[in-house]
């Protein structure tokens, strides 16, 4: 089953077999080529092999599946402080740190690049789109999505900014400016799994059960242990995104 397969993966990295990890994210994506949780497994195990190409390839290929994935823009910053690219570095793990800013890890690891390059002294202040990240985690998707907004006035670029954006009001029940971004997104990013999950579930509400069916479809390949779904179902219970939760075809395993 591919929960256990990515829980070996996981197990393996811990323990700091770096070419047990790889090679079961390998097998992994060799049956599920989109799986975004197994490259950035794969670029983890690959960075601690010493393959920074290798790595480099993993998490871009994770980021284009799921933007959001702070554990990959965390992974992209280490390679760069590893080739001397502080900038790049600190820019990386800014990201990372914006995505989930309850993270400990991410706001030290943050601090100690923040303070190699520009020197020690200052505390790292939330900046917008962290301050939007705490908003939706804490279910306060009105206050996320002003935050989201003026975020994006300054960083139109961030994919993972507009994914949050699209999260707040998709929760507010806007489902046609969620679904507008969304499908703005997918024209650039059409494995971005977490606008194809907002647009399956609003299709769904909708009775577009063609188009509906066909989101879903795409996000299976790339959520294959359905972690996505579970996440978004915990993050907002009243969402009707149940269908979703559903064996995988066969051979798969568990979504959840």
């Amino acid at each position: 089953m591919v929960s256990r397969e990515m829980d070996r993966a996981r197990a393996a990295l811990a323990a700091g077999d770096h070419d047990a990890a790889a090679a079961t994210c390998a097998r992994l994506l060799k049956r599920h080529p989109a799986f975004a949780a197994a490259w950035r497994i794969l670029g983890d195990a690959e960075r601690g092999r010493g393959d920074v190409p290798a790595a480099g390839r993993a998490y871009a290929a994770a980021l284009a599946r799921d933007p959001r994935f702070s554990d990959a823009w965390l992974g992209l910053g280490l390679l760069a402080e590893g080739r001397g690219q502080l900038d790049d570095a600190v820019a990386y793990c800014q990201v990372a740190w914006e995505l989930a800013p309850e993270r400990a890890d991410l706001r030290g690891t943050l601090e100690r690049l923040a303070a190699a390059r520009y020197g020690p002294g200052g505390a790292l202040e939330l900046s917008r789109p962290a301050l939007a990240s705490l908003h939706l985690r804490a279910g306060r998707p009105e206050r996320a999505a002003r935050e989201y907004d003026a975020a994006l006035a300054d960083l139109p670029e961030r994919i993972d900014l507009r994914l949050g954006l699209a999260e707040a009001l998709w929760r507010l029940g806007l489902d046609d400016d969620a679904a507008a971004i969304c499908a703005s997104i997918l024209e650039t990013h059409p494995e971005a799994a977490p606008a194809l999950l907002f647009l399956a579930e609003i299709e769904h509400r909708r009775g577009s059960v063609a188009l509906a069916g066909d989101f879903a479809r795409r996000l299976r390949a790339v959520d294959v242990d359905g972690a996505v779904v579970a996440a978004a179902a915990a993050a907002h219970p009243r969402s009707a995104i149940g269908w979703l939760v559903e064996d995988e075809p066969a051979g798969a395993g568990k979504l959840v």
